[in-house]
């Protein structure tokens, strides 16, 4: 049977419905890994999956950029300081990380929650 990895990004709303997919998958044989963000890893601790961190914690990149909170940055100039100092990067790391484990687990196929830009 083949081998899947199912990744998402940042939400339960995101997951749990790749949860369900991926019991299915299991039943009918298959071998299936998650590869998600660390606030998600803990929700499937229980699943029975092999689970795989990948991207940088969740909101450090956003407390780390400057002018992102400041209430004086507004409209385009706080979306640019946002999608290149929080977005880009995170894409970048996690796409190098899920390059990692599916070299490590060799997937056949990927299943990807259409936000996961990785």
């Amino acid at each position: 049977m083949a081998r899947i990895t199912i990744t998402t990004i940042g939400s339960g709303g995101d997951l749990f419905p790749f949860v369900a997919v991926g019991r299915e998958l299991r039943h009918r044989g298959h071998e299936v890994t998650f590869a998600v963000p660390p606030v998600l890893k803990f929700a499937l601790a229980r699943s029975g999956f092999p689970v795989h961190r990948i991207g940088p914690p969740q909101n450090h990149a956003f407390a780390n950029t400057p002018g992102i909170a400041d209430p004086r940055w507004l409209g385009a100039r706080t979306m640019r300081a946002y999608w290149s100092g929080v977005v880009a990067p995170a894409v970048r790391r996690s796409a190098a990380d899920l390059d990692a484990v599916l070299a490590a687990d060799g997937a056949d196929l990927i299943l990807a929650h259409g936000y996961q830009l990785a």
